[in-house]
């Protein structure tokens, strides 16, 4: 689990932390939108998330309700249909 407090987080003059999270797998992503909107509270810009395998449903839209991108390298569709061809 990953804990992030305001000191984490920091805002200087009209400059503004980006922050992006990197998953190695994500299934629902609610731990990304709970550490989004930590980051978020404390002001930070936290936009997307960059995972190398998305393995939830097509229909699953919980990080975009909570207003994040999601870039995967594969979904498990692409990621079975690679492995089936190797």
């Amino acid at each position: 689990m990953n804990i992030v407090s305001k000191a984490d987080v920091f805002s200087i003059g009209f400059f503004r932390l980006s922050a992006a999270f990197f998953e190695d797998v994500i299934t629902t992503g609610g731990q990304v939108v709970k550490s989004t909107e930590a980051l978020r509270n404390a002001g930070a810009i936290a936009d997307f998330v960059i995972c190398l395998i998305w393995r939830g449903s097509k229909q699953d839209n919980s990080l975009e309700k909570a207003g994040i991108q999601k870039l995967p390298l594969f979904d498990m569709e692409e990621l079975s249909a690679w492995m089936q061809l190797s």
